[in-house]
């Protein structure tokens, strides 16, 4: 039977390895936070001035933009006599626009195709039948 003081020893032991799992978990715990934190730093809404840091342009441009409503309306926001932006609405927009040209360029180059196959078999009449 071991006695009281190697007993104790070994009791010490566990718990300082304890006391150490535990700061390395907060330790992990910190850093899962900051880089949780880092991926949200953009906020909700940005101001004219942010917004336009953000696109590379002017205010002045972004305003034209708005005014000709080149920027949709469910992107910005009058709230009194500022004006706010939705990044998370600015990026769905762009994507909707990026699908949407792809589609277009994709159904373009179908019918180049199937133009050059008819023209191939003489199935397509010209523009000017005058001029051929």
């Amino acid at each position: 039977m071991p006695d009281a003081s190697a007993l104790a020893e070994k009791l010490r032991e566990l718990h300082t390895q304890i006391i150490d799992l535990a700061n390395g978990l907060l330790q992990l715990a910190d850093l899962l936070e900051v880089t949780s934190q880092d991926e949200n730093d953009t906020p909700r809404f940005l101001s004219e001035v942010q917004f336009a840091a953000f696109l590379g342009t002017t205010v002045a441009a972004l305003r034209t933009r708005r005014f000709r409503k080149q920027i949709p309306e469910n992107i910005w926001i009058k709230d009194g006599r500022r004006t706010l932006y939705s990044v998370e609405a600015y990026e769905q927009w762009i994507q909707i626009q990026l699908q949407s040209r792809l589609s277009s360029f994709s159904d373009q180059q179908q019918k180049n195709t199937k133009r050059k196959r008819l023209t191939k078999l003489g199935q397509v009449k010209s523009p000017f039948p005058l001029l051929v």
